[in-house]
């Protein structure tokens, strides 16, 4: 009696178990559904879009404004619509949108990006002469320009005069530049640090910030300044934040303490990776530092895949897996591995993670097309308990451009097989 028990638990352990465990196993690129993902993409970018306005709100008053000449001439407004602020969240949606639109031929999406530089290119000058009187306007990160991850719509605008040649879109390439290589703060050995309350730090996710502007620069000029920055900072940040052993990047390295401060928080990863993956997708295949670049590329995926949850995400805090589920780096990581794949950086059978990952991302949008379990803007800590306790919020814009890019990477697949 006692054996034919223990079999029955034993049997109703396995039951219970299984589907856990097939969940572990990745999922077959057969299963990419092309048309659900495209419906998924529509519905994404079609909030994006609705979501994203023109106009201006009275911050005493609460007045609303659609045309700039109506706003008087004292009167401190704010963007109706963070969507139009410059900050970087918003220039990695404006990529995002630009590659979905190559699938949807949708006039709305395809012009998303143009529409909102021109709509910065036109308030400019207004809110300069406001910021003359000191007072409060839209884009303070743009009038300020203190740090790299001030950069905002700094490589959106680059693209926009690639394709226009409008030269007062100048003034905003000029002053980024103009920040990059003679302002921000740097190493005696010329990587770029942000100090923070005076503390030096070089932090994963200004790598980002500088990289997908210089690259830009690069191929818009032809000018090899512009690439030996970006290589030259990827290949310093990977120095400083790669950690040889796990293969995953730290968040920052303290310059004067000369120590990472020992946290793989998930989206400091990510911003990592995007900075290899648009350096790999542009960088000359005989280029000095492509291979070198490449192998940092391979052992962080590799790594990356074994930390992947069973439902599809990663983690807040990668090695850690009683910390939450976050979208926004796992969004990242899917479209990196996709990409990778299907620019033959990495082997098919990564195809299998990728679609894992998106099978993860889609099980967190709302009925409403917003996307749940972003981790909000994030400072550094040597205390996990940081990163662990961060409040998450939904459709938060740190999410949105990497889901669009990674939707897309994943229709490829049809054409990779």
């Amino acid at each position: 009696m006692k054996s034919k028990f223990v079999v029955l638990i034993i049997l109703q352990m396995a039951i219970f178990q299984w589907p856990s465990r097939a969940l572990c196993q990745p999922e077959s690129e057969t299963h990419v559904d092309t048309l659900r993902v495209k419906q998924v993409l529509s519905d994404i970018s079609g909030k994006i879009l609705g979501l994203t306005n023109y106009a201006f709100q009275d911050r005493a008053t609460g007045l609303r404004y659609t045309d700039l000449q109506a706003i008087p001439a004292s009167a401190s407004v704010k963007l109706a619509s963070d969507f139009n602020e410059w900050e970087y969240q918003n220039s990695l949606v404006c990529f995002g949108m630009d590659r979905v639109s190559t699938i949807f031929k949708d006039t709305d999406i395809s012009s998303y990006t143009t529409k909102k530089i021109e709509f910065l290119k036109a308030n400019i000058p207004f809110f300069y002469a406001q910021q003359q009187k000191k007072i409060k306007t839209p884009y303070p990160l743009f009038f300020s320009m203190k740090e790299l991850w001030y950069c905002g719509l700094a490589a959106n605008v680059v693209d926009v005069y690639a394709q226009t040649k409008d030269e007062r879109l100048n003034v905003f390439i000029q002053k980024f530049e103009n920040h990059i290589f003679n302002v921000q703060a740097r190493m005696a050995d010329k990587t770029l640090i942000r100090i923070d309350n005076g503390r030096k730090v070089v932090q994963s996710d200004d790598a980002y910030m500088a990289v997908i502007f210089l690259v830009r620069m690069w191929k818009l000029t032809g000018n090899e300044r512009y690439l030996n920055e970006a290589v030259n900072q990827a290949c310093s940040y990977n120095k400083y934040l790669f950690d040889a052993h796990d293969k995953l990047y730290h968040h920052v390295w303290y310059c004067d303490e000369n120590r990472h401060n020992n946290q793989y928080w998930g989206r400091g990863n990510g911003w990592m990776l995007l900075s290899m993956v648009e350096l790999l997708d542009n960088l000359p295949q005989k280029h000095l530092h492509r291979k070198e670049i490449l192998k940092c590329f391979k052992a962080h995926i590799k790594s990356l895949i074994s930390l992947q949850q069973p439902n599809g995400l990663w983690c807040q805090v990668l090695n850690k897996n009683n910390s939450y589920n976050e979208t926004s780096c796992s969004a990242m990581f899917t479209y990196s591995i996709a990409k990778g794949v299907n620019n033959g950086w990495l082997p098919k059978s990564y195809k299998n993670y990728a679609v894992k990952g998106w099978s993860g991302l889609v099980q967190k949008i709302t009925p409403t097309n917003e996307i749940e379990g972003v981790c909000i803007g994030t400072h550094f800590s040597d205390d996990i308990n940081f990163y662990l306790n961060r409040p998450t919020s939904t459709n938060d814009r740190h999410v949105l451009g990497s889901f669009l890019l990674a939707g897309e990477e994943l229709i490829k697949f049809q054409k990779t097989k």
